[in-house]
């Protein structure tokens, strides 16, 4: 859709023939050409300008992704781009109709309060904007209070949850942490194993971490941004860097680098501010277990709270990759603004979060949030055997809460159905919770603990991952497809639909052992010993789901999309042998991007996704060893 007056994102949609969201990308630098390669998966995005420091290139019917990354990675400027009659001289203004800008250029602190107007001005005209760079926030912090901009990146991976909890800390902040400069790490790494100042500087240059200006990173300049960033917002006015005191890291003490390292901790570049000490950079020695003790390619927030508490944020958006990545958190949070909003106004049909969140079991007990299937409703019937007096799940020491999963013509997304748990428990005057999911509540799950970190204490997820596996998403397409059938009715459209998904719920041996022998013909028909079973399946869920919701639900599973890293809660997996929808190699994948997996367990069980149904006792067992982990 290109647009004649200014469109917001809201406009997007994630259904039927949803209008297409046009992008305009400034920087095809390293992290820019990371960007486009990821461009080409999301087919409801259309670039159709691009600017580099040579020129802007534009077509409004959109421009190759893939072609534009080659031609930038061959070294030559968009000022020669193949199509000469889409080129124009570089300049700031969006593209006519573009309704996201995405800044992936370099940080140039030279241009901070100039990059600041630009992107108020662009927000003014209706427009998103996410952004790589540091200086425009450093300018103008309150941007990071904006719901259409994104600083997810320009924070190593932390903006977002930065942005999502910013009222919150300016009231309960006292003191601020943060090591965040994936270039001194590598530095202090290389020096701390051995090496010499300049092997760390070429190391840290060959992983591409350093700033343009290598000087900016030996006298930690980038440390010093984030901190006046990060303190600007929570103070609500703009901090001069001047007022952050500096550290070199040629002043480096080669020898006590070396002792810390020998003896099992890490020396880190952290920038802090608290009561008793303004801001400041100084290398630190920090244990092994501590948040600041990051890996390289990892940033850590830790923000002191006036009750003693912390508040640790986790980003991997560091290097071009892992930056260009936490650009997506950003873009995908402000395409899905609109299934939450449609979530929202649906009222009349679907109450307030306060009202769907169900209430059961011991009120003084601990508060576990339980959800299951997109079959699953607020009743815990669904799951016997593991919600019942002596069960993991014990009503009588356990407050049980239940979702009444959101639905609207519009899909729903996982995060939406986080923001109606949230909703409930903010109605209930609940703070913290447990969290155990399973299938498509796994998802959710994990879409809470990404978005609401501070309001999950540990996650339990059963039989679901970070993202949708394609061959669950191919039988979803195929069920959608069904549901829209003309002439069919609703009921026979749903359980024709429904008999699909069962065959991917279970394994071929079961389905072997339950129902092996010959087809027959009766009444002109081919019929076999399987069928009664589908049919029986498809009957009893067309009785209880209307063609809307199950259509929405089904959409809303393939919305499912977490980057792990950016969960940093206690989470425990467990997985079911020969799972179709969510195999081994998929459970692991989530596994190693978790910052803090405290377990994996694979139950051996007959009927595959469904195990977390069937294999009672093995799930039992599991769930009461990790709900007792203090």
């Amino acid at each position: 859709m290109t647009a004649t007056s200014p469109v917001h994102l809201d406009a997007y949609c994630t259904s039927g023939p949803s209008p297409t969201v046009d992008v305009h990308l400034f920087g095809v630098g390293h992290v820019g050409r990371a960007w486009l390669d990821q461009l080409t998966h999301h087919p409801r995005l259309r670039l159709v300008a691009a600017t580099d420091s040579s020129a802007t290139v534009r077509a409004p019917a959109g421009l190759d992704p893939v072609a534009l990354a080659a031609h930038k990675a061959g070294g030559r400027p968009l000022e020669h781009w193949l199509d000469e009659g889409a080129v124009l001289p570089a300049h700031d203004r969006a593209a006519p109709g573009a309704q996201l800008i995405v800044d992936a250029s370099p940080s140039d602190l030279g241009r901070a309060h100039a990059h600041a107007e630009q992107i108020r001005a662009w927000l003014d005209e209706g427009r998103s904007v996410v952004v790589a760079s540091k200086h425009a926030a450093l300018a103008d912090p309150d941007l990071l209070a904006h719901p259409r901009f994104g600083a997810n990146a320009a924070l190593g991976g932390t903006g977002a949850r930065l942005q999502q909890q910013l009222v919150e800390l300016r009231k309960r902040w006292c003191s601020v942490a943060i090591a965040g400069s994936a270039s001194s790490s590598a530095i202090l790494d290389a020096v701390a194993q051995g090496g010499t100042l300049e092997q760390g500087i070429a190391q840290a240059d060959a992983a591409g971490l350093l700033e343009p200006d290598p000087e900016q990173d030996l006298r930690g300049v980038d440390a010093a941004v984030k901190l006046a960033i990060v303190l600007g917002a929570l103070r609500g006015s703009p901090v001069p860097l001047s007022e952050v005191a500096g550290c070199d890291l040629r002043d480096l003490d080669v020898r006590r680098t070396r002792q810390v390292h020998a003896s099992g901790q890490r020396t880190r570049l952290v920038a802090t501010v608290s009561p008793e000490q303004p801001p400041r950079l100084q290398l630190q020695a920090v244990p092994a277990h501590d948040p600041l003790a990051v890996p390289i390619r990892k940033a850590a927030y830790v923000f002191g709270l006036e009750d003693g508490s912390t508040r640790v944020h986790v980003g991997s958006g560091l290097g071009p990759v892992g930056t260009a990545t936490a650009l997506w958190t950003d873009v995908l949070r402000l395409l899905h603004r609109r299934t939450q909003r449609d979530a929202e106004e649906s009222t009349s049909s679907h109450p307030s979060g306060g009202e769907r969140l169900f209430d059961s079991g011991a009120r003084e007990g601990t508060p576990a949030v339980v959800l299951g299937g997109i079959s699953a409703g607020r009743e815990l019937d669904w799951w016997p055997g593991i919600v019942g007096p002596g069960c993991a799940l014990d009503p009588d020491h356990h407050r049980l809460l239940t979702l009444d999963y959101l639905s609207t013509d519009q899909p729903v997304s996982p995060r939406d159905q986080a923001d109606a748990v949230v909703a409930g428990l903010d109605a209930l005057g609940i703070e913290r919770v447990t969290v155990v999911g399973a299938s498509y509540g796994g998802m959710v799950g994990l879409a809470l603990a990404a978005a609401y970190p501070e309001r999950v204490d540990r996650l339990l997820v059963l039989a679901a991952a970070h993202r949708p596996h394609p061959l669950a998403t191919a039988v979803r397409s195929v069920q959608r497809q069904i549901l829209q059938l003309p002439g069919v009715p609703a009921e026979r459209a749903v359980a024709l639909a429904r008999q699909l998904a069962v065959t991917t719920f279970r394994r071929a041996e079961e389905l072997e052992h339950r129902f092996a022998g010959p087809s027959w013909v009766s009444d002109g028909r081919v019929r076999a010993p399987v069928d009664s079973y589908l049919a029986h399946q498809g009957r009893r869920f067309a009785e209880r789901f209307d063609r809307r919701r199950f259509a929405s639900l089904l959409s809303s599973v393939d919305l499912h999309w977490v980057d792990p890293r950016q969960i940093t809660v206690p989470v425990h997996l467990v997985g079911f042998t020969d799972d179709a929808l969510v195999p081994e190699w998929l459970l692991a994948e989530l596994a190693d991007g978790l910052c803090d997996c405290q377990s994996v367990d694979w139950v051996r069980s007959a009927t595959g996704h469904d195990g977390f149904l069937t294999e009672v006792a093995a799930v039992g067992s599991i769930l009461r060893r990790c709900l007792e982990v203090a």
